[in-house]
């Protein structure tokens, strides 16, 4: 007697094939120095890992303006990220998103278990970045925390705090 697959069967089949694709790093722009810290960290990981880059800018638009004509020059959101991802080995996808609230446009970006790259200012605390990085860890992804340091060393550190020097 032959066996036919049972549709519960074949979708396990299909969801093991999907889970060979190419791995993706996400940055996320925080600042300009501290996203360019953490794409050519991203670079540098994908290199080994043969993974491919997105960048996410989300733009807060306030509930005073209007979405579809929003306070902030687009034309020049887009000419910085050009200029951002060029010179990289590896491919870096850039898309901006201009929104009200950031959350629903991480979960649907993102997906669920990404590995995301978070660039860190070099203020005395950098507090937003670190919210954003347990917000994002609160949506299920991997979070790294990158800091520009002297001498051109890197500083990545977990959400839960541990840093590692490069």
């Amino acid at each position: 007697m032959k066996h036919h697959p049972t549709t519960r069967e074949t979708s396990s089949i299909s969801a093991h094939v999907r889970v060979k694709r190419a791995l993706r790093l996400t940055v996320v722009f925080t600042t300009p120095r501290g996203t360019r810290v953490a794409l050519h960290h991203a670079d540098l990981l994908a290199r080994g890992l043969r993974a491919r880059i997105n960048l996410i800018v989300v733009g807060i638009v306030p509930y005073h303006a209007s979405l579809t004509r929003p306070p902030v020059a687009v034309d020049f959101i887009r000419r910085s990220l050009a200029e951002m991802v060029s010179g990289h080995e590896t491919p870096i996808r850039a898309r901006a998103y201009l929104c009200r609230d950031p959350r629903p446009v991480f979960r649907k970006v993102i997906s669920p278990g990404s590995i995301v790259l978070i660039g860190m200012a070099t203020r005395w605390w950098p507090w937003r970045e670190r919210r954003l990085a347990r917000l994002l860890q609160q949506l299920g992804h991997h979070v790294l925390l990158v800091a520009p340091q002297p001498r051109g060393r890197i500083v990545a550190t977990s959400v839960a705090g541990s840093s590692k020097e490069g």
